[in-house]
C-alpha cells in the first residue's frame, strides 16, 4: 500500500471512530443519564434556632426524558422534593413533594424517592409545619412555625424556576433559617477532557496532512 492510500485509510478510520465517539459521548450516554436518573438542583437551609434537625433541603427534579442536558438551555421542573434531615444520619429522613404547577403536595415522615399521589393543596405554611412536627425526632419547637413560613416562601419562589436557574432572588431574607450550600444541574456537554480520544484518532494523520511520508527503512 502506497503512502497516499495509507493516509486515505487512516482518514476513513479516524472519521468512523470520531463519529462513534461523538454519538456515544455527546448524545447516547447523556441521554441515558437523563432517562434513567433525571437531573436535580437543590438549596440547603440551615436552622438558626431549631436544634432537633440538621437542615432542610429544597430540591428541584426534572422529568426523565431521553435527551442530553447540554442541548437545552432550560430543564423544566417536574416536582419539588423537600427533605427534612435529622441530626443523626441513621434516622429516617422525612420527605415532602410539591407539584410546582398545581401547588399540591404529598408528605411523608419517612424516606421516599418520588411522589405517588400529589393531591392535597399547599396554600399556606400549615402543611409544612405539620410535616416538620410529624417527624419522629421533632420536638415541636415554637421556632418550627417560622421555619415552615420561610420554606413555604422559598417553595413559592422556586416553583417558577427551571433547574438551570434554580436560585432565590438576592433580596430573599430569612430570619429563622440561613441559606447554606446550593447546587445546580450540570450541563455535562462536550469538553476538552472528554474529547481527548478524538485527538488520538487524528494524530496518525498529521504527517500525511503535512505531506511528509515516513522514511523507508533500509
Amino acid at each position: 500500500m502506497d503512502w497516499a492510500s495509507e493516509v486515505e485509510q487512516r482518514l476513513k478510520t479516524a472519521l468512523i471512530l470520531s463519529a462513534i465517539w461523538i454519538a456515544l459521548v455527546w448524545y447516547l450516554f447523556p441521554a441515558l443519564e437523563s432517562r434513567y436518573f433525571g437531573h436535580s438542583s437543590w438549596i440547603r437551609f440551615d436552622p438558626k434556632k431549631s436544634n432537633d434537625y440538621n437542615c432542610i433541603y429544597v430540591e428541584g427534579h426534572s422529568a426523565r426524558t431521553f435527551s442530553p442536558i447540554w442541548l437545552t438551555h432550560k430543564i423544566p421542573l417536574k416536582f419539588l422534593r423537600i427533605r427534612y434531615t435529622p441530626n443523626n444520619n441513621q434516622d429516617d429522613y422525612g420527605i415532602m413533594f410539591v407539584d410546582p404547577q398545581a401547588f399540591t403536595f404529598e408528605a411523608h415522615d419517612r424516606f421516599a424517592s418520588e411522589p405517588s399521589h400529589l393531591a392535597a393543596r399547599l396554600d399556606s405554611p400549615s402543611p409544612i409545619l405539620n410535616w416538620i412536627r410529624s417527624q419522629p425526632h421533632s420536638l415541636g419547637l415554637p421556632s418550627h412555625t417560622n421555619d415552615a413560613e420561610e420554606i413555604y416562601e422559598a417553595i413559592r419562589l422556586l416553583a417558577s424556576r427551571d433547574l438551570m436557574h434554580f436560585s432565590l432572588p438576592t433580596d430573599f431574607k430569612t430570619n429563622s433559617l440561613s441559606i447554606g450550600y446550593s447546587s445546580l444541574a450540570k450541563d455535562d456537554g462536550p469538553t476538552i477532557s472528554n474529547n481527548l480520544p478524538l485527538v488520538l484518532f487524528w494524530l496518525p494523520l498529521i504527517p500525511g496532512m503535512m505531506g511528509k511520508p515516513p522514511k523507508k527503512s533500509h
